[in-house]
Parts: structure tokens; sequence; C-alpha cells
């Protein structure tokens, strides 16, 4: 990072920082066709039959999803808990307002793609406890103000 924007992504320094990280990417492969479902779909003898093996299918599959779902919001529950209890710093209380902010945005958005109660709940109460170390950071970054004056 040089200057006022980074080198890889042109973003504003303001906005991110990169930091020593190892990205690792996952692939999530899926199965298009569920030989088992599709078997069971052949011998169906009636379009009700049909009917209801696709809708098992599909059921299945959105069990599948919600797993998928829920292990990514107990991971970002438990890396914004970790973060929040990295410091606190001074220079660190801004490092956690933009992760609540960028929280707040998840939240937001899982709210608006009408993600599971359960799941929402999860993330506020990872919310809730960010912004409660924020304030006690304020409150002490406010107080060490005060009596250096």
């Amino acid at each position: 990072m040089t200057g006022e924007t980074c080198n890889q992504c042109h973003h504003s320094l303001w906005d991110h920082h990169h930091y020593r990280v190892s990205w690792e990417q996952v692939n999530d492969q899926q199965v298009s066709v569920d030989q088992t479902m599709e078997s069971k779909w052949k011998a169906a003898k009636n379009a009700k039959d049909k009917t209801e093996t696709l809708i098992a299918a599909g059921k299945k599959t959105l069990n599948q999803l919600n797993s998928v779902i829920d292990r990514a919001t107990n991971e970002l529950s438990r890396l914004a808990d970790d973060y929040s209890r990295l410091s606190l710093s001074r220079s660190f209380s801004a490092q956690m307002e933009k992760a609540d902010r960028l929280l707040e945005q998840s939240y937001k958005g899982m709210e608006e793609k009408g993600v599971g109660g359960e799941q929402l709940e999860k993330v506020r109460e990872s919310l809730d406890v960010m912004k409660k170390k924020m304030e006690l950071v304020k409150g002490a970054n406010a107080k060490a103000n005060g009596s250096s004056r």
C-alpha cells in the first residue's frame, strides 16, 4: 500500500487494510443430479408420485444449503467475537467501527434475502457484543482524553 489507494484493488486506504492473511478458496461441490432421486422419479408411476419425489429432492437440497448457511453464520459470529477481543487500544477502535459497519451491512443483506430467524439472531448477538465493546473503548478513550487535558 502506497499513497492514498491500495495497489491491489485501488480502494481508498481508509476503506480497508491488508494484513498478513492467508486466503483459501473453498470449492463447494454440489451434485446436480442425485442418482437415488432420479431412479425414484423414473420409477414413479404417475405425476403425483413424480411430484412428491421432486419435492423430497428439493427439501433435501434446501436442508443441505441451510446447513452450509448455519456453518457460515457460526463462523461469522466466531470471527466477529475473535476480532473484538484482539485489542482495546485507541487505534483499534476505528477498526472495530469498520467491522461493526460490515456486520451491520451483512445483517441487513441477510434480512433482505429472508435468511432464517435463528441465523439472523446469531449475527445480531455478535453485533450487540461488538457494539458493547465499542462503547467501552469509546468511554475509555473519552476518559483518557479528559484526564490528559
